[in-house]
């Protein structure tokens, strides 16, 4: 990836990134001093703290009580309206797409938005961790979408983990026909809210691989103005919505404004750090390293709010993280193989310019090959 020292906009290079953390800020490389950047492992550091941030904007939705996770995500969108139109007017950037582009736009823009506002619903409706470790499935569906509308071949590797992913959903959302021991101490209103809650986390999960494939046919579009043009879809949409199902209301309460504030900050702060992270080291490591978000987003639901977490749910979790890590492993792998063997086979001996033989050769295995010019 092309170093730049001017405030400029890119998309992660990567579906593990793009679907994790949309469209993302690119603040430029030079920003950082000499020092940090020369300090070993920064840009998986830089990772782990973008996954921190993105876990506080979703601790905030949990946190906010007096309005609807719909109208979280209006405000939101609305945070990053204001900031991305400075943007957009600082770099002189027109609004207008290509008449190529328009359709896949106002795709991106739309799933986009029904995946935020499901995202921020799925918070409010289950377990913060519960939440986050569904939606953090998204890398692994991108493929899947990618064979599915773009006819792009899928490999063992993507199967494998698309059945780790389901079996990790399974897990968490625990169904009455194979867990019936979950509901006995439970209504059937907690059920129909876990359901409801469980089914709006796939719809996001879907809803940030959808975003990917669109964003692979934006080739010309800048960065800034996809997102203007999804900030204001979302702003539009999302209040009509509120409207029509009459639950626009005021915050409550200083703290209420404040912790939207704090959502819409640490969103733009999470996406700038991801990209600062992908400037410094490869997509395969900052993608492992994004698995901070569901153990961030467990520790808060322990320690914040006071939640307690159910033996299923972290075995689904990690079943999921797993399938997630088999993706970014061989996408790291066959990306940039010198550098994995550097790190997984230093004890091997030689050279490692020949795979050991009681080694999986990954790079035997079908794979899908993303374009870094989306």
């Amino acid at each position: 990836m092309e170093k730049s020292s001017n405030l400029m906009l890119s998309r992660p290079e990567d579906p593990e990134v793009a679907s994790l953390g949309q469209i993302t800020v690119d603040v430029g490389y030079e920003i950082l001093p000499k020092r940090i950047r020369a300090i070993p492992g920064i840009g998986l550091i830089l990772a782990l703290l973008s996954g921190v941030f993105f876990a506080t904007g979703s601790l905030t939705v949990k946190l906010i009580q007096s309005v609807s996770g719909i109208e979280i995500a209006v405000i939101r969108s609305l945070i990053t309206l204001i900031a991305f139109s400075i943007v957009v007017i600082l770099c002189k950037h027109d609004l207008k797409s290509i008449p190529s582009e328009r359709v896949p736009l106002a795709l991106r823009c739309l799933t986009g938005c029904i995946g935020l506002i499901l995202t921020y619903v799925s918070i409010k409706l289950i377990p913060l961790g519960d939440s986050q470790s569904i939606i953090f499935s998204s890398p692994v569906f991108v493929n899947f979408f990618a064979y599915l509308f773009l006819g792009e071949p899928c490999g063992l590797v993507q199967y494998v983990s698309i059945i780790f992913a389901m079996i990790g959903v399974l897990l968490i959302s625990k169904p009455s026909f194979l867990f019936p021991d979950f509901d006995t101490d439970q209504n059937d209103a907690y059920a129909s809210t876990r359901t409801t809650g469980t089914l709006t986390a796939l719809g996001a999960c879907c809803g940030a691989a959808s975003v990917f494939i669109c964003i692979r046919k934006l080739q010309v579009t800048p960065s800034s103005v996809v997102i203007f043009w999804h900030s204001a879809v979302t702003v539009i949409l999302g209040t009509i919505l509120l409207i029509i199902r009459d639950l626009l209301v005021w915050p409550q309460g200083i703290q209420d404004y404040v912790l939207l504030l704090v959502c819409g900050v640490t969103g733009i702060a999470g996406q700038a750090l991801m990209t600062l992270s992908l400037k410094l080291e490869k997509a395969g490591p900052v993608s492992l390293a994004r698995t901070m978000d569901i153990v961030m987003a467990f520790v808060y639901q322990i320690t914040i709010l006071k939640e307690a977490v159910a033996w299923t749910s972290l075995f689904g979790a990690f079943i999921l993280v797993f399938g997630v890590i088999i993706v970014a492993l061989n996408k790291w792998y066959t990306s940039d193989p010198k550098s994995f063997k550097s790190v997984f086979l230093c004890g091997c001996a030689g050279d490692h310019k020949k795979t050991p033989d009681n080694l999986v050769n990954l790079a035997s295995i079908p794979t899908i090959t993303i374009s870094a010019n989306n």
